[in-house]
């Protein structure tokens, strides 16, 4: 009898935890909640004047960079998240890149914005990276979009690496090149 109560107390400790926890799809759909709208809003607050032909792009992803951030595996995919979402609108102007960041904690009433011009004059390079980070025994493979001039990283936001992206890229240090030609 004792054994038996054993059992059911740590099954209980164990199902309760997840249990309780948000599923993926109820952070994926608050994330989507909070890019919906992004790029017209921060477009409007800045009063940007657009390259034709070339519409704004929104990336982000968890952020795994950042100090002080809980992370867990999702209980049905089993994909790691931090409890840190950072997001990016670029938007191409004539003379280069304005980047609207927007960081957000899905565990406190946290956001923090920021705004960034970097002239194609000055950019060295565009480039989506890959990065490891060790979480107890099991290492989390992430990707990241960044953007360094002048010899210094000017943008850094968690990106998923697709070929949309990669196009990016190569358009970004395209008209760099031209500019400096």
């Amino acid at each position: 009898m004792t054994a038996l109560l054993i059992v059911l107390v740590g099954a209980a400790i164990a199902w309760v935890p997840r249990w309780m926890r948000s599923d993926e799809k109820e952070i994926d759909d608050y994330i989507a909640s909070k890019k919906e709208g992004y790029v017209e809003k921060a477009a409007e607050k800045l009063g940007l004047s657009l390259v034709s032909g070339r519409e704004p792009i929104v990336i982000g992803g968890f952020d795994f960079d950042s100090s002080d951030v809980l992370y867990r595996r999702g209980k049905d995919d089993r994909k790691y998240r931090s409890s840190l979402y950072t997001l990016s609108a670029l938007f191409f102007t004539r003379n280069g890149i304005c980047a609207v960041r927007k960081s957000f904690s899905l565990t406190e009433d946290l956001e923090h914005e920021t705004v960034k011009e970097i002239p194609y004059c000055e950019i060295d390079d565009a480039k989506v990276v890959c990065e490891e980070k060790t979480f107890g025994t099991d290492k989390i493979k992430y990707f990241c979009f960044v953007i360094t001039a002048n010899g210094a990283q000017q943008l850094r936001v968690p990106a998923a690496q697709d070929a949309v992206l990669d196009g990016v890229c190569e358009d970004i240090r395209s008209a760099a090149a031209n500019v400096k030609a």
